[in-house]
């Protein structure tokens, strides 16, 4: 596709009265005559930072403030002709007033005049990337163009977002207390060296036809254990003035092709989106690479008919590293008591990580069963929230929350909470997840906060029907501490083979072994050959799951 001059109003109007032929003569001439004329995509954006949140920041007082980017008419050129038809921005936390603004060309350091404002409802923005409409989109005909927004935060609440720098000084990293008098930012302030997340998102103009494409294959998507039935979805739009129907697609992917018609009517700027009545299997862990293409009989511009995406099922992980900027020695979770597990003093990591893995520290839960959860915190206005596994991913989705939002509004106060454990709950051992922050709810288990603290523990589901007639407060494991042999009794009447597991406090295997239920209900283990410390010991089948601490001496 070309980029026309301002003639392009005239050319739209000859389009719009379907004379063709006059019209093509003269895209030939406007074309010749602009000599430098470019080649872009259906859409693009325009943006002078990173492209991706990482940090945040606000004037400590709160006061309304200026941010924009600058766009240097230089930098436009390429996409001369297109249509700036909405403005995106990051707010990193909630804003008491918030106004997106683009402004025409100015000076290299200041704008120039007012082309679109608009208020936005600041209520329930939070930690998100807010997309904003122009009614009448800006052609780009060649001049410099500012786009930002005028916002005012809490006082100590910054919601201004950034990336990770470096700054783009003098273009990404425009500020104003007035609107008037504008710096850069990171110029000025040499400390800070990262600009603001603002993005211009455009358009090419209509000036075809029959013009359909493929924008977007919207599933499936990068995850840990993909399935071997994941669904296919693309997204069909209309670029043309005519509307259309039985649009034919195919779909590419390793080994793979599916040949489809979208029967349905799609008027011009219409988006449909299409789910393919196949699935895939993309159960091994890999790239599996996905093209989809609209073949529309006559299409005027069929070279930008696709689109395409990779697609990878990774081996799961923890996301456990830069969860935090600060660290935690000041604000974090210092007491926790949850089930069979009480935790008094919780320490701050040296290593600056602000994590810890407590793994080794399982939680014993029931099915349907609701239990109390007991926290303190080291510093005041403090926010957690709880995750468990149950899809056994390492990845926390937003239906495994069990604790939304707890908070403890006094420093070391003991708080309660209620944690229920689901009755279809799966059985087995999941990690689960505790995260902190201060001053703002917790809402993502591995999003980069400023300062808290991440533990991952884990919890052993059992479902009550399962669990056999014993108590387990007569499985003895004695002397305790002891310095060369341990005994271990267990009930009478329990019935299966069980697995007897030593390890470490790291939870490191030292010793495990099956014991069958032929075996008798009593047997010694020689420990001497283990350093002096504190160990882990349990013992589990189908029906049962205890952990007991020994000491070594």
């Amino acid at each position: 596709m070309k980029s026309i001059t301002t003639t392009f109003l005239f050319l739209k109007n000859y389009l719009k009265l379907n004379l063709l032929s006059n019209v093509m003569l003269f895209l030939i001439f406007s074309l010749s005559a602009v000599g430098n004329a470019q080649t872009y995509d259906y859409e693009e954006v325009i943006m002078q930072d990173q492209g991706e949140n990482d940090s945040n920041f606000g004037p400590s007082d709160g006061i309304p403030v200026h941010v924009a980017h600058y766009f240097p008419s230089d930098y436009l050129q390429q996409y001369q002709g297109m249509l700036l038809h909405q403005v995106e921005f990051y707010i990193f936390a909630t804003p008491v007033s918030l106004e997106v603004k683009v402004w025409g060309e100015g000076t290299p350091t200041s704008p120039g005049p007012l082309l679109f404002s608009q208020v936005v409802p600041a209520t329930d923005i939070y930690k998100e990337w807010v997309q904003v409409d122009l009614d009448i989109p800006i052609e780009l005909v060649g001049q410099d163009l500012w786009i930002g927004y005028e916002v005012e935060n809490e006082p100590y609440t910054g919601c201004i977002g950034t990336d990770a720098g470096p700054a783009n000084t003098g273009f990404g990293d425009w500020y104003s207390v007035d609107g008037v008098n504008w710096i850069a930012f990171s110029e000025v302030n040499t400390w800070f060296q990262r600009s603001w997340n603002i993005k211009g998102h455009l358009k090419a103009p209509i000036i075809y036809q029959r013009d359909v494409a493929v924008t977007n294959i919207i599933n499936p998507n990068s995850a840990a254990n993909l399935s071997a039935e994941e669904e296919i979805t693309i997204q069909i739009k209309n670029y043309g003035f005519e509307t259309q129907t039985s649009i034919p697609y195919t779909v590419n992917w390793p080994g793979q092709q599916y040949d489809g018609v979208y029967i349905g009517s799609l008027a011009t700027e219409e988006i449909v989106e299409v789910t393919l009545p196949v699935t895939t299997d993309l159960s091994e862990y890999g790239i599996y690479a996905f093209e989809a293409c609209t073949n529309l009989p006559g299409d005027e511009l069929p070279e930008l008919d696709c689109a395409s995406k990779e697609v990878v099922n990774r081996v799961p992980e923890l996301c456990n590293d830069n969860l935090y900027l600060f660290g935690c020695d000041m604000d974090r979770i210092s007491y926790w008591s949850l089930a069979n597990i009480n935790l008094p003093e919780i320490e701050c990591p040296s290593n600056g990580s602000a994590y810890l893995d407590f793994r080794n520290e399982v939680h014993e839960f029931i099915a349907g069963e609701t239990y109390e959860l007991s926290v303190k915190s080291t510093f005041i206005d403090h926010h957690f929230a709880v995750w468990i596994d149950y899809s056994d991913n390492l990845e926390f989705s937003p239906d495994e929350l069990v604790l939304a939002d707890g908070y403890c509004e006094v420093a070391d106060t003991e708080y309660t909470f209620n944690i229920t454990i689901p009755e279809d709950a799966p059985e087995g051992d999941f990690v689960m997840r505790m995260r902190s922050q201060w001053n703002a709810p917790v809402v993502d288990p591995c999003e980069t906060y400023e300062m808290g603290l991440a533990i991952d523990f884990t919890a052993n589901v059992v479902n009550p029907l399962a669990i056999q007639d014993f108590d387990q407060n007569n499985i003895r494991i004695y002397p305790n501490p002891f310095t060369e042999q341990i005994k271990i009794d267990l009930p009478e009447n329990l019935k299966d083979g069980y697995t007897f597991t030593v390890m470490d406090l790291s939870g490191r295997t030292i010793y495990s072994r099956k014991q069958t239920s032929a075996s008798g209900n009593s047997f010694e283990w020689d420990g001497s050959a283990l350093s002096n410390g504190i160990y882990l010991v349990s013992l589990r089948n189908e029906s049962f799951y205890i952990t007991k601490k020994i000491i070594k001496n």
